[in-house]
């Protein structure tokens, strides 16, 4: 019984194969001879309607600045969708599209596949099958200032991350739902972030005004200890700290001017940059006050110098005076004590004037010990003096790098790290400004380097001499 139904189950499984064989032997012979006759289902796919992005191009103003294949920022685009209305209708969440009763999601632009959240569409073609779109960072300032990663984009798409060249960048537009996955494109276009033929020229034409500026400020002793300035010397040394203040300046109105320039809208500033600014200008409003103070302790050494100079000048004419008395004494006992032995009633006279005499030696001894007391006093307060007059006489420049490096000492430690630090933060300043587009916010770590760098200088400056003046060749 067992082998009887394993014969037919054999059997069974033979004729099966037997029959598929058949027919896909008839299956290829029918499209052989017709090959339109069969469908796969692949086929019918593609049948299927195409959503994608055909084409993009710049709306032209009626002056028809530029070319439609190229945009930047403030401009309106133009971008066509294939089957825009099937591409809105798989955007409806509830409701009925046909109806017009759907709530659909927001269509968000995309450029080399990235979403630039809160670019929506202005307008609404379906019969041109057309979306128009205002590129512009203001438009997506909500999302912009809470998004890290939308400023990366931003970043990416206008700033100078991989390589700093001013040719038009050209990039992939396309568009899809929001956080969502954009539709395939074919559509190129010329991303302009930088117009030279007018921005650059009238950049470079600030930035020669700043620059001279700058310049005509320094000659006229902007930068300069205020000294030295009063002193009226022909060329004041510089002071690192109004140096320091005088580059964060200008540093950070060029980067404002320049993200103002690719942007075309005026930049946030963080409040780090202002904290940047706020130490510098504390730094040298500090270095101001130490330096106004030490001038005014320098006036009244200097000034006590010149009163123990007229005290002992004062004494030794007294003491000339005395002198001379005491030598009109002496011949009036001489002449006394020559008439002595005709009048001796003058000896009375004589004891008189010896005694008189004697005061007069005891005060120029008096006299005499006061002076060398002073003069002792002088010699001692020598260098001191030596010191104080070189911070309060005018400070005459030698080159840049010595009047912000060094002191009386030489090169000093706490000038070189305040400058290697702003150097460094400065550089930090414009590579951030280059790949951001905006102004850098510094973190609090940073900034207490940098205000530490300061106090440090600032504390070193208490005692620092001014160096002595170079010997005249």
């Amino acid at each position: 019984m067992i082998q009887t139904r394993m014969l037919v189950l054999i059997l069974t499984v033979f004729l099966a194969q037997v029959v598929a064989a058949i027919a896909d032997e008839t299956m290829n012979r029918t499209t052989q001879q017709n090959p339109n006759v069969v469908a796969t289902a692949a086929d019918k796919k593609d049948k299927l309607p195409v959503v994608k992005v055909k084409d993009a191009w710049r709306i032209l103003p009626e002056h028809n600045i530029g070319r439609k294949d190229e945009t930047w920022l403030g401009q309106a685009i133009r971008v066509q969708v294939e089957n825009l209305d099937l591409f809105r209708q798989t955007l409806c969440e509830e409701g009925d599209y046909k109806q017009g009763d759907c709530k659909q999601k927001d269509i968000s632009l995309f450029l080399n596949r990235m979403e630039l959240k809160g670019i929506r569409p202005r307008i609404i073609d379906d019969k041109k099958s057309e979306l128009e779109f205002l590129l512009l960072r203001r438009e997506a300032l909500p999302v912009y200032l809470n998004d890290p990663q939308q400023k990366s984009v931003w970043a990416m798409l206008f700033g100078f991350q991989d390589q700093f060249t001013l040719n038009p960048r050209e990039v992939e537009v396309s568009v899809g739902p929001e956080d969502g996955t954009p539709l395939e494109s074919d559509a190129k276009l010329k991303l302009v972030r930088i117009h030279l033929d007018v921005w650059a020229f009238l950049y470079i034409l600030v930035m020669v005004l700043m620059g001279g500026t700058y310049i005509y400020a320094g000659k006229k002793g902007a930068f300069s200890d205020r000294g030295s300035i009063e002193s009226k010397i022909t060329k004041p040394a510089l002071s690192l700290a109004r140096v320091q203040m005088g580059f964060w300046f200008f540093l950070v109105v060029a980067a404002f001017l320049f993200i103002w320039m690719v942007l075309g809208e005026l930049p946030g500033i963080p409040a780090s940059v202002l904290g940047l600014i706020g130490i510098a200008s504390g730094t040298a409003l500090g270095a101001a006050a130490i330096d106004t103070n030490k001038r005014a302790s320098a006036a009244i050494v200097v000034n006590e110098k010149t009163l123990i100079q007229n005290e002992i000048d004062k004494l030794k004419t007294q003491m000339e005076s005395q002198d001379c008395e005491s030598k009109t004494l002496n011949q009036e006992i001489n002449d006394l004590k020559s008439r002595l032995s005709s009048d001796p009633k003058l000896q009375d006279q004589i004891d008189k004037k010896n005694q008189e005499l004697n005061n007069r030696t005891t005060e120029i001894q008096g006299i005499n010990t006061k002076i060398k007391e002073l003069e002792n006093k002088l010699d001692e307060s020598k260098n001191k003096v030596d010191a104080a007059q070189r911070n309060k006489d005018a400070v005459t420049a030698q080159n840049w790098l010595s009047d912000l490096l060094t002191d009386a000492n030489g090169i000093s430690f706490h000038r070189l790290q305040m400058v290697i630090w702003t150097l460094v933060l400065g550089i930090v300043f414009i590579q951030q400004v280059l790949s951001n587009l905006a102004l850098p916010d510094f973190d609090s770590t940073l900034l207490a380097l940098m205000g530490i760098s300061s106090g440090t200088y600032l504390g070193f400056k208490l005692p620092e001499q001014q160096p002595k003046p170079q010997a005249k060749k």
